[in-house]
């Protein structure tokens, strides 16, 4: 409330540079989550940086079986560069890739938590690059042991193009139950969200 950010923005949270909510483009609805590439130096004009857009949500579940976790995001991009492939399973591959100041990334991430307290999975699955109409990517995990939390992140580090994210959804179980994200289609008034 400080901040002055209001519901339904403040269900995602700003990743980097963060986007902005665009009601000028949807899937469906009427906005989505706009990212651009671009360049600069900061401070420091010895080092580029590419611009890292995005957003984040993060999710209870408390699983007490394993069930499996389906994420789902639509983008669609103009002039994006093909990405390079992202492979976090490592702290130091994570620090690595979240660290660069240049990179090649669009995608979508999901972060799991487990009961246990052993080290989160991340799953990450690439957009197309160039320019493309809306196109579905998805992210299944069958996990073997009860899942604690789960974050969906969005990503998009790149030094030209622009990308848009819409109708984006996460369940558990069978994959046909509702959509636990809030605000799921970057819509400014979001009813079912506020339920």
């Amino acid at each position: 409330r400080e901040l002055g950010t209001r519901f339904p923005h403040k269900a995602w949270s700003r990743f980097c540079q963060a986007g902005k909510w665009d009601a000028t483009v949807a899937r469906s609805g009427k906005g989505s989550l706009a990212v651009a590439g671009g360049t600069y130096t900061a401070t420091m004009p010895q080092w580029k940086y590419f611009n890292r857009q995005g957003a984040a949500q993060f999710v209870s579940l408390n699983q007490d079986a394993p069930q499996p976790i389906v994420v789902r995001a639509c983008s669609k991009a103009r002039e994006v560069a093909a990405s390079e492939p992202v492979v976090l399973d490592t702290p130091a591959a994570r620090r690595r890739h979240f660290d660069a100041r240049e990179g090649h990334a669009y995608c979508l991430h999901l972060h799991l938590d487990y009961q246990d307290g052993q080290w989160p999975e991340v799953h990450t699955v690439l957009f197309s690059p160039g320019t493309h109409d809306w196109e579905e990517k998805r992210i299944r995990v069958e996990p073997t042991r009860p899942v604690k939390t789960a974050m969906v992140l969005l990503e998009f580090h790149q030094p030209q193009g622009a990308a848009w994210f819409d109708d984006l959804s996460l369940s558990s179980a069978n994959g046909t139950e509702h959509n636990l994200l809030a605000a799921p289609g970057f819509e400014e008034e979001d009813p079912a969200a506020v339920q």
